[in-house]
């Protein structure tokens, strides 16, 4: 049986250079209706991560600047991943304690793709409707 974050692996996931503007991932995050992006360096390398929230928190600084202020001066540095073999149980588990929405996929340094909040809850939510089903079969039978 497929996991969950298998399947996501196999899902397009997009990314932005860290020397882009943020005018730049705005437009990708609107694009493409997504919430997070995943940094990358020259080197093709995964240096952070960019989402909606880090953006809106630097809205308010006297430099910034949609045109010149760049992805790197703005995205969380510090990435919390998983890799391929995660669970749902588990993801949510990291989600809610460091309190983000966006966890990249990686495995041996390759970006593999992005698990969103609305794709663990989907997950879960399938999980106790299919074990609903299987106590109501039994309790029927």
């Amino acid at each position: 049986m497929t996991t969950l974050i298998q399947k996501l692996s196999l899902r397009k996931c997009f990314t932005v250079r860290e020397y882009k503007t943020i005018r730049t991932a705005i437009r990708k995050l609107v694009k493409n209706r997504i919430g997070a992006l995943p940094v990358k360096n020259r080197a093709g390398e995964i240096v952070g991560i960019i989402s909606e929230r880090d953006i809106v928190r630097r809205l308010n600084s006297d430099e910034f600047n949609f045109f010149s202020t760049t992805v790197n001066s703005v995205m969380t540095k510090s990435v919390i991943s998983c890799s391929v073999n995660a669970r749902a149980t588990e993801l949510m588990e990291i989600m809610t304690s460091n309190k983000i929405r966006h966890v990249p996929i990686i495995e041996e340094k390759r970006l593999l793709g992005m698990v969103s909040i609305g794709d663990v809850v989907s997950r879960l939510l399938e999980k106790y409707q299919e074990e609903t089903k299987l106590l109501r079969d039994y309790i029927n039978s």
